[in-house]
């Protein structure tokens, strides 16, 4: 019987090199003794940039090499003599060669199929890997770079999570928590679906009862004295300013422990609300809402401190996307995972993560209240920074038109359409679970005079998200 020699996977270290772990991951078997070859250019050395990829690999009990390309990596000449030179060392070493193909330059590719005539003529398999974005696979040619590909589907319980995925692209385990990263919680089928969003009644309720809350505070901060502008509306000298002096009086009766700088903004916020009076205690003394009522909401996660629990709604959209998923196998086999709050930096924090099975990542931002285009642009770079340029955000906002000839249905509207109106934004509305209407059809707002149209349901926009990512095979 003959022994199966292990294999050698050849990747050329990039900038973004989660592309390059996916093929690997694929076909690569840590029990047969696979190796990867990273050939490295000098940019490439000096950036470290497969630190982060040589460690996650380690991790699954795949050992890594080095070699550094003498020359520019779109060189052909310079990668073939680079990978030839590995090739002849070791030929007796492995049997399959594999080459990576979603690393280096245009040029790149040429040099890696001239290196793997050496290997050709000594009689040993070749095969060329690439993984593609759209539809999500591997793209894999047998013996040469010309040949017919075919296309497989990733085994999905190998491929990247999301904490393996922030760690190639940044660099490493410690640089991850340098920046106080963390993958949040694995998102998972509740055994009973959450009511807002599904139940017209409980929906009613959170939204009457942030309506009533609001108008209460709005009123009193009409007639309170103060008016200060929110903190993040500070200029940064004025909250440096005043967070240092806060930060020299704080350490005067508590010590020297330091205060996350988050924590320092947070209590601001708070203390010029309750300065104004609309921080959440203040209104809720100013309307009054049942003990029941707070009773039914504290049931389901929506009442704390006093007022709507907002973040519930991360929760909600993290549920209705873990059961679409649940019910539509074909688009449940390109998603490793779905993950909750991850934390990404010490300021940044991904409210759902749906990391598919080639490394791509789409993050689900949850708004109730609507945010600036500045904020979502930035929250863009640090996520494609922290994964790849391949990542993908798109904001999600409440819009029920079943309500709305109701008084509260008009501001949910108008911060939908604020919302719509940021350049470059990829909205979605969490519709009613169970929505029949059809997208575009008009509906009168209460108070306006202008039609709406009725946006696609919840599942169908996230249908047609993860639609492209499906192999058609």
């Amino acid at each position: 019987m003959t022994e199966t020699k292990r294999e050698l996977f050849v990747a050329v270290a990039t900038g973004q090199n989660v592309a390059n772990l996916p093929p690997i991951l694929a076909f690569a078997d840590p029990e047969r003794g696979d190796e990867v070859l990273w050939l490295e250019s000098e940019q490439a050395k000096r950036g470290r940039w497969a630190d982060g990829a040589v460690e996650v690999l380690q991790r699954r009990g795949i050992a890594s090499e080095r070699e550094s390309i003498q020359g520019d990596v779109n060189d052909p000449p310079a990668v073939c003599a680079t990978l030839k030179r590995y090739l002849q060392a070791h030929q007796a070493d492995y049997g399959r060669l594999n080459i990576v193909l979603n690393g280096g330059q245009k040029l790149t590719p040429v040099g890696l199929d001239c290196a793997a005539e050496f290997w050709r003529a000594q009689h040993k398999p070749v095969r060329f890997l690439y993984g593609e974005d759209r539809p999500a696979c591997v793209a894999v040619r047998e013996e040469r770079l010309t040949a017919p590909a075919r296309h497989e589907r990733y085994p999905k319980d190998k491929m990247l999570t999301l904490e393996e995925i922030v760690i190639v692209a940044v660099g490493g385990t410690q640089k991850a928590q340098a920046l106080s990263f963390n993958p949040g919680k694995v998102v998972q089928r509740a055994a009973r679906p959450p009511k807002y969003g599904k139940e017209k009644a409980f929906t009613r309720l959170v939204h009457e009862t942030a309506y009533h809350l609001a108008k209460a505070a709005a009123q009193q901060a009409g007639a309170h004295r103060l008016s200060i502008p929110p903190f993040q509306q500070w200029s940064p000298q004025a909250q440096q300013r005043v967070l240092g002096n806060l930060r020299h009086r704080a350490q005067n009766i508590l010590g020297p422990s330091a205060v996350p700088r988050s924590k320092e903004v947070q209590f601001m916020s708070t203390l010029i609300r309750i300065l104004n009076g609309t921080d959440p205690f203040e209104r809720a003394k100013k309307h009054h809402v049942a003990e029941e009522v707070k009773a039914r909401l504290r049931s389901e996660g929506w009442w704390a401190n006093e007022g709507i629990n907002w973040r519930e709604l991360e929760e909600v959209v993290a549920q209705r996307v873990a059961a679409f998923l649940a019910q539509n196998s074909s688009l449940e086999q390109v998603v490793r995972e779905v993950r909750l709050n991850a934390q990404v930096e010490r300021d940044a924090e991904w409210d759902v993560v749906i990391v598919l099975v080639n490394g791509v990542v789409i993050h689900l931002e949850c708004k109730s209240w609507g945010m600036q285009g500045k904020d979502l642009r930035a929250r863009m770079e640090v996520m494609q920074r922290r994964t790849s340029r391949l990542a993908r955000m798109y904001v999600v906002m409440p819009l029920f038109p079943e309500f709305a000839q109701e008084p509260w249905f008009a501001e949910l509207q108008q911060r939908w359409d604020n919302t719509r109106s940021i350049p470059g934004i990829s909205l979605i509305a969490l519709t009613l679970e169970g929505s029949k209407a059809k997208p575009g059809t008009p509906y009168a707002v209460h108070g306006r005079r202008v039609l709406s149209e009725w946006p696609p349901s919840f599942e169908d926009s996230l249908q047609e998200v993860l639609a492209p990512y499906v192999p058609k095979m």
